[in-house]
């Protein structure tokens, strides 16, 4: 795959490479103390026996992650990929309620292997869904969620960490609050965790990772300082619960004991209810993983200064997430504070993801070790301050400012989280999008243009008495431009139109609906049409629908719309039914000057002269010319001054696609002028002129015109006024017609 990228290895290794080096082993150690605090508080408890296979398939997943984005570069060499706590957060509820069975007489066993399927099973529904997104080019469905509706997951997931977190230093279930008071050895660790928390938060805020990281250190070097001081032993601290229990020393941890926890075999003592169960929870934190991957996605191009190609990001991003729900890893995304961390800290190239990948494996290597060492409130800290960091970004920065909505909205999805999990809380973000969406989209004008006939014409030329019969007569044609999507919020917008224009006095006889830019129509939009039929029925005002794509005719047709008896008609395009509109009107005319077919040669001349003997005059200096249908007129690239003038039928005026075949892009009736454009320009001809039917017309040749410019001066220049007020005409109705495309 294709990835554009900002620096190169050599770049990394030519400019600054200890600084590139530098950076990278300290976004390994900032993931490796993420992943190391949220597999903390995964397999607390009764889970505890699951710490060290948990964390170790954290780290390995993002090694592997890491590993395969630095071999086939399908991200920037500054991206770097980790488990999320969002999803993880969505997990917790029901990660305690299984714990919580070991304490009703379940196995211990049975409990962490239903913890790792639900885990697992997360994972492979986010890859799943991550390979439907990159195979159908669905990314794009992630922006039309509003940011209020995201602001209420993710800051409803934050909450829930640092709920989670509480729940786990005072040894509780998650919504269990009713036990007695925390005891003292309880106080302390929430006490601790709550000055580390308050420490990191404010270090990050202005050091960001690095700050982090200096406030683990001070902490923990502090920490057993103040042990060693007060004659405290590392048991004597594991006693009062501010380190984790001893899990073996150097040389006498069993790694092979403890991994085949992780085994195939585990999958034998899962609990399938509970799993079934937990169902609702999975999805939800499948769907925030999603978004939220989406998400940090464009923020990493943009930190990173690099893009990167979208499908095959996708693709690489869903195996990466199957292969890590096999490890029962629910959820790797893009992490966007890397990738900050490592353009503070100046970091370039590959050497970067390479230290963090070597960090990372150090780790790993003297997990127990490192597991045993870490104080629990420096773990919980970590999550209270990772929580935070998704609040300030949500809520504090973005939402404290935003309408009364806004903030009741978000509050409202952390509510429902908190008290009916998040599964309902993932329902009434949809709900809540899904009007936000039909509201937002029901206040954009569904009817893009308005007008009448009388300035929006066929590509039809008329001769003057037609034209200026149609100019009076237009406003009985009444035309809107319809476009979007017709449903329930935006169709009543086109029905009010409507009546609109049906209440006018005089009222239409004809309303045209230009349907070229409609997407599609909800079932209630097309109630809203049948509405229509009976309201325009009784107005005694026809509908005529135009240009509607293939699937939305099916549609309307199928409704009945169409059916005889209906006050609806169609037209296949917009200019079929200005066409037909307009040989209507002249057709009720009565007047043989401007019916259809008339108003010929003689009567354009007299209406543009104003002068009768000099109309008569002019057209006797024209050569008549019959055509046949099918007869070509004018042909394109020919040279030729020559002024055509219909007197009957009708002539076309063909272009050429670029694959040879010809359309047509205007009609000649009777009293239209045709090549006066080129004649006066001196230009080759541009179209052919093909009679479409028996057609007569007058030829006003050049050699004829400069004659009767030497002996009748006067005459020449009635001419010449005729082909000024022809092209003025033409000018303005090319001038209209570009409007309406517009």
């Amino acid at each position: 795959m294709t990835v554009t990228h900002s620096h190169t290895l050599a770049a990394g290794a030519g400019e600054g490479p200890w600084r590139s080096v530098g950076a990278g082993c300290a976004i390994g150690i900032t993931l490796s103390l993420r992943l190391i605090s949220l597999a903390a508080l995964v397999f607390a408890g009764a889970l505890s026996v699951g710490v060290v296979p948990g964390t170790a398939a954290f780290l390995v997943v993002s090694i592997l992650a890491l590993g395969v984005g630095v071999v086939t570069r399908f991200a920037p060499s500054l991206a770097f990929l980790i488990a999320q706590s969002p999803p993880v957060a969505v997990l917790l509820p029901t990660i305690f309620t299984i714990a919580g069975t070991v304490a009703t007489g379940a196995d211990a066993t049975t409990a962490l292997a239903t913890t790792f399927a639900v885990l697992a099973l997360t994972g492979l529904l986010v890859g799943l869904t991550m390979a439907v997104i990159a195979a159908f080019d669905l990314a794009w469905l992630a922006r039309l969620m509003p940011a209020t509706v995201l602001a209420g997951y993710f800051s409803g997931t934050a909450v829930l960490l640092i709920l989670s977190t509480a729940a786990s230093l005072a040894g509780r279930d998650l919504l269990d609050w009713s036990l007695p008071a925390p005891g003292a050895a309880e106080l302390w660790r929430i006490g601790l965790t709550l000055a580390f928390a308050l420490a990191a938060i404010l270090a990050y805020r202005r050091f960001s990772g690095l700050g982090t990281i200096a406030v683990v250190a001070l902490s923990v070097a502090g920490f057993y300082l103040a042990g060693t001081g007060l004659g405290l032993s590392p048991d004597a601290l594991r006693d009062l619960g501010l380190l984790p229990q001893q899990l073996g020393g150097s040389g006498t941890f069993d790694w092979g004991a403890t991994l085949a926890l992780w085994g195939p075999g585990l999958i034998g003592s899962v609990d399938w209810v509970l799993v079934g169960l937990a169902l609702p929870a999975i999805i939800s934190a499948a769907v925030v993983a999603v978004l939220g991957s989406l998400l940090d996605f464009s923020g990493v191009e943009l930190v990173a200064r690099s893009e990167i190609e979208a499908d095959g990001f996708l693709r690489s991003l869903a195996a990466t997430n199957i292969v890590g729900g096999m490890f029962g890893v629910p959820a790797t995304y893009l992490s966007t504070s890397s990738t900050v961390l490592a353009h503070e800290l100046g970091g370039q190239g590959r050497l970067v993801p390479i230290s963090a990948i070597a960090t990372l494996l150090a780790v790993l290597l003297a997990l127990p070790q490192v597991l045993t060492a870490m104080p629990v409130f420096v773990t919980a800290g970590l999550m209270v301050q990772l929580a935070w960091i998704t609040l300030d970004r949500w809520v504090i920065r973005s939402h404290l400012r935003g309408g009364l909505w806004d903030k009741a909205l978000v509050l409202g999805i952390i509510a429902v989280a908190l008290i009916f999990g998040m599964a309902p809380a993932v329902a009434l973000g949809f709900v809540a999008a899904s009007l936000i969406f039909a509201f937002t989209y029901a206040q954009l004008p569904v009817v893009r243009r308005a007008a009448t006939l009388a300035d929006m014409r066929s590509a039809v030329d008329r001769g003057g008495a037609q034209t200026r019969h149609l100019d009076r007569e237009g406003h009985r044609v009444a035309i809107a431009v319809v476009e979007g999507f017709l449903f329930f919020g935006s169709v009543t917008r086109l029905l009010g139109h409507a009546r609109h224009v049906l209440a006018a006095d005089p009222k239409p006889d004809r309303l045209i609906l230009d349907f070229s830019r409609v997407k599609g129509v909800d079932a209630t939009a097309l109630e809203a049409l049948r509405k229509l039929d009976f309201i325009a029925g009784k107005a005694g005002t026809a509908v005529v629908v135009a240009a509607c794509a293939p699937d939305l005719f099916d549609r309307l047709e199928g409704s009945g719309l169409f059916a005889q008896g209906t006050a609806f008609d169609h037209s296949a395009t917009l200019d079929a039914a200005l066409e037909a509109a307009e040989e209507a009107l002249l057709s009720d005319a009565g007047a043989s000057s401007v019916a259809p077919g008339s108003g010929g040669a003689l009567s354009a001349l007299t209406g543009l002269v104003r002068d009768a003997a000099r109309a008569s005059d002019l057209l006797a200096l024209m050569d008549r010319r019959d055509l046949a249908p099918g007869e070509t007129l004018i042909e394109a690239g020919a040279e030729g001054r020559e002024v055509f003038l219909v007197d009957e039928g009708r002539v076309a005026v063909l272009a050429q696609r670029p694959d040879g075949s010809r359309f047509r892009v205007r009609s000649m009736r009777a009293g239209a002028f045709v090549g006066e454009i080129a004649s006066y320009a001196g230009l080759p001809r541009t179209a052919d002129v093909v009679a479409e039917a028996p057609s007569v017309v007058y030829v006003m040749a050049p050699g004829t015109l400069d004659a009767v410019a030497r002996r009748d001066p006067a005459l020449a220049a009635a001419w010449h006024e005729v082909m000024a007020a022809a092209l003025a005409e033409k000018l303005n109705r090319t001038t209209l017609a570009l409007r309406d495309a517009t």
